[in-house]
């Protein structure tokens, strides 16, 4: 039971860290920098 906790957990923490550097980052990148 403790590893699909573990495993959605760390999709979570990746997907809040992914989005927080897009939203950070995002508007001061171009458009063809940031593929």
């Amino acid at each position: 039971m403790f590893v699909p906790l573990a495993i959605l957990l760390s999709y979570i923490l990746r997907t809040a860290s992914v989005a927080r550097y897009t939203v950070s980052v995002g508007p001061f990148v171009p458009p063809e920098a940031r593929l």
